[in-house]
């Protein structure tokens, strides 16, 4: 349960950490802190679901992205109403993104886009079961968003089979 606050002045971008984040979900994550580097934005990620944050945190004069995190474990999403900061950041935001699949970098190069526009963007990475009802939560706020979620059939993560016990 963190916050995390990325500003180009508070973010280096050395080697090392573009290697290290190359795997296909951190794809996302990379193509955000680039365009924080670059001065294009500024990024806040929240994990965890009890995690207490409020808008009032963010100093940043950039664009801004608060980055909700509930897709790091299908066991692990929740619904927006189980998030205990869900509720102010969608009141804050003027657009926003529910991610539930595959990242691909064009995704988040629309939501950076997106929200130098708006200016205050809010970008939910959920999983398949929960974008729906974070899609309504916008919803009812009136917050203008992209939904991106697998085709029919699939489901977002793909949570590797386990192996049996050998015995």
């Amino acid at each position: 349960m963190t916050v995390l606050n990325f500003t180009p002045a508070s973010l280096t971008l050395i080697p090392w950490m573009e290697s290290a984040v190359r795997s296909p979900s951190s794809l996302g994550f990379f193509t955000l802190l680039r365009a924080v580097h670059a001065g294009r934005i500024a990024l806040t990620a929240v994990t965890g679901h009890r995690t207490v944050w409020t808008p009032r945190s963010i100093k940043s004069t950039l664009p801004t992205v608060v980055l909700i995190s509930n897709d790091d474990d299908a066991t692990e999403s929740y619904d927006p109403d189980e998030f205990r900061c869900s509720m102010s950041a969608i009141a804050w935001a003027r657009a926003g993104l529910v991610h539930a699949a595959k990242a691909e970098v064009e995704h988040y190069e629309i939501a950076i886009a997106t929200a130098e526009v708006s200016r205050r963007f809010i970008l939910v990475e959920t999983d398949s079961a929960h974008a729906l009802a974070w899609r309504a939560a916008l919803d009812v706020r009136q917050i203008p968003a992209f939904v991106v979620i697998p085709r029919p059939g699939c489901v977002h993560p793909i949570t590797p089979k386990r192996r049996a016990p050998v015995l």
